[in-house]
């Protein structure tokens, strides 16, 4: 085992604690300056690493899930007020956002501002690139 994975391994337990995470399976690696919000919303799978200076954030009702074997990018900033499930294997790139929810912006003669969120039902991210809005 190399000297990396192994450090990996002994942050994992901390890391948890740290940030309050529950629901993990194991060998969770969370990188330097990310920021968890509501972690008891969230679930991961093993091997899961989140990369340096990345967002995971849960609205109040919001559930997030990172599969097993998947990576998130540096930089990154993942956002539910619904359902995000990030399937097993996925690998993101670095500065991506991905989120269930947009601003409404029908009404043109109100600011988007003052008009709330639209939020999709469901969002899934599998592997091979596929996306499945429920």
């Amino acid at each position: 085992m190399n000297i990396k994975r192994l450090v990996k391994r002994l942050l994992c337990p901390l890391q948890c604690l740290r940030f309050g995470i529950k629901n993990q399976e194991g060998n969770l690696y969370i990188g330097k300056a990310c920021k968890i919000v509501n972690a008891k919303a969230m679930r991961f799978g093993k091997n899961v690493s989140i990369m340096p200076y990345t967002m995971l954030l849960c609205h109040e009702g919001g559930h997030l899930e990172i599969g097993e074997g998947a990576e998130i990018g540096m930089f990154s900033r993942v956002a539910s007020q619904g359902e995000v499930i990030i399937g097993k294997n996925v690998f993101s790139g670095p500065h991506i956002f991905i989120a269930d929810y947009n601003h409404e912006y029908r009404d043109v003669e109100r600011p988007i501002k003052n008009q709330g969120n639209l939020v999709k039902p469901s969002v899934r991210f599998n592997r091979g690139g596929g996306i499945d809005w429920r």
